[in-house]
């Protein structure tokens, strides 16, 4: 799919459809690039309250791990 967009906004660009400052064949890889920043960023977004910790579970634990709680 990302070689179908590159190629398709790279012809594009090539006619001059974005402007003479993005004629290069550069302009769809960097196109198909921050697709992949945006993308990356929403999973982080999607991800952030997944990993979140709540204050009440650690104020449950009040006792550390040592020694004692090691089997054997």
């Amino acid at each position: 799919v990302s070689g179908f967009i590159r190629d398709a906004v790279g012809m594009v660009a090539s006619d001059g459809g974005f402007g003479p400052a993005l004629t290069g064949p550069a302009t769809g890889y960097a196109f198909v690039y921050q697709i992949e920043i945006v993308l990356i960023f929403a999973s982080l977004i999607a991800i952030g309250p997944l990993v979140r910790s709540t204050r009440t579970q650690s104020a449950e634990r009040d006792h550390a791990f040592g020694l004692a709680e090691l089997p054997g």
